[in-house]
């Protein structure tokens, strides 16, 4: 018999972080309405945010928006 080969999946340099969470990190820093105004500036940005349930935690433009307001995205977007 031939030995069967399974190829191993890298791991993918990401985690993914479920919206609740997200939302009660930012309540938990106070600043909750401060990223929501800075998504519903950018629709596009705002229609993805409503269209998903998880969040990838090395995207870019989410890290930049909780930089941007003054927030680390480690903290943010952590396990």
């Amino acid at each position: 018999m031939a030995a069967i080969r399974r190829k191993l999946k890298k791991a993918p340099g990401y985690h993914l972080v479920d919206k609740y969470t997200i939302i009660k990190r930012l309540e938990e820093s106070g600043k909750f309405e401060i990223a929501i105004s800075a998504l519903k500036s950018n629709e596009l940005l705002y229609q993805k945010w409503l269209a998903v349930k998880e969040i990838k935690s090395n995207d870019e433009k989410a890290r930049k928006l909780f930089e941007e307001i003054g927030l680390d995205p480690n903290i943010i977007l952590d396990k």
